[in-house]
């Protein structure tokens, strides 16, 4: 971790006593190896022993720092997890209703621009462009600018134009008549004359 302003003098403490063991711990060596053995052990049970000591001591403290330091990172760790799985769990619910609503605004978008279920909407197209201009297209009140309005629309001007093609037939079936009958009269006109 990051040394603290407390972690920065443990640290300093392990290197002070290092350096001051160190070099009686190279003494004692020295002296051994020069074969003063028992003056080697009599200087590392006054001198270097103790220092080492210090040096093992401050280590400990500085482990101690550690161990402490680690039991609150892995509280904090903890903490955050909980925190992001929550933020996690609630974004995801949000995002679900979120979904729901634009799903619902889009369908009621789509009925309203038909006017009516898109199965039925189809039905009634189909059944007009098949000819069947009787059947009857049921229209929600003030329903001026839906599908289904603008298909009863066609439907209505539809029917106008085939009665009108048939008010024409008839008439120019009985024109048709008149004149058949004329040229009757005319021809049995002409044999008398």
């Amino acid at each position: 971790f990051p040394a603290s302003t407390e972690g920065q003098a443990l640290r300093q403490k392990i290197g002070t006593a290092r350096d001051t063991a160190l070099p009686l711990n190279n003494k004692v060596l020295e002296t051994d190896a020069a074969g003063k053995k028992a003056e080697a052990v009599a200087f590392l049970m006054s001198d270097a022993a103790p220092a080492t000591e210090r040096w093992q001591q401050a280590i400990d403290e500085y482990l101690v720092y550690q161990e402490k330091n680690n039991e609150q990172e892995y509280v904090q760790a903890q903490q955050d997890y909980t925190t992001a799985r929550t933020m996690l769990i609630v974004s995801g619910l949000v995002t679900v209703l979120v979904a729901v609503a634009l799903g619902i605004v889009i369908t009621r978008g789509i009925v309203g621009a038909l006017g009516a279920e898109p199965g039925q909407a189809a039905q009634l197209a189909q059944q007009v462009a098949a000819g069947d201009l009787s059947s009857s297209i049921p229209l929600r009140g003030g329903d001026t600018q839906s599908m289904m309005a603008q298909l009863k629309l066609m439907q209505d001007s539809l029917s106008r134009v085939v009665l009108n093609v048939r008010q024409n037939a008839d008439s120019v079936a009985t024109a048709s008549a008149q004149i058949a009958q004329g040229n009757t009269d005319l021809s049995s006109r002409t044999e008398e004359q």
